[in-house]
């Protein structure tokens, strides 16, 4: 077998990488020359990311914008959410239409104090507002849009409210 099967595996990581990973991979075959896959299987653990417990990334309440998503969620990327709830290696977050649960490196901490206190009470809004249940669309419409928004402005503010008044939810005037 010759090096050019080794090289794929190995070309993308630094030198002193890829002599670390050529050691391990002799060590594992026994003192002889490796396969492929064993120096292909070490290269994949080494570029796994090692799990971060949800406790040591984030609290309840803190908010995020989602990212990275893959399939089904992938719609979501870019939405605010809110950590609602944290579990080992997840952390359940709280967007517009419910919720879902993520790793760590799907979310992107906001910093902004005002996105910070506005976005958890926005997202709470919506939902009591989705729980009435048959929205007319036009409703449908301006809650999905105000839920992929960081903060309101003053008139998506006055459009929340309207809806609450309108469907008798809350009392239309928290912000």
């Amino acid at each position: 077998m010759g090096l050019e099967s080794f090289k794929v595996p190995l070309v993308s990581l630094e030198p002193q990488q890829q002599r670390e990973i050529w050691h391990s991979a002799v060590s594992i075959a026994g003192g002889k020359v490796p396969n492929s896959r064993i120096v292909k299987s070490i290269v994949e653990r080494l570029k796994e990311k090692p799990l971060r417990y949800a406790t040591d990334f984030c609290n309840v309440g803190d908010v995020f914008t989602l990212t990275g998503l893959e399939e089904c969620e992938r719609r979501y990327n870019n939405y605010p959410c809110v950590a609602i709830k944290l579990r080992d290696f997840t952390i359940e977050v709280e967007v517009f239409d419910g919720t879902m649960a993520v790793k760590p490196e799907n979310l992107r901490p906001i910093d902004h104090p005002d996105v910070c206190r506005q976005l958890p009470a926005t997202i709470r809004r919506i939902g009591r507002l989705r729980q009435v249940g048959l929205l007319d669309r036009g409703a449908q419409a301006v809650l999905q849009h105000l839920g992929r928004q960081m903060y309101l402005t003053d008139l998506e503010v006055e459009l929340l409210t309207f809806l609450e008044q309108r469907y008798g939810v809350g009392d239309g005037s928290s912000r």
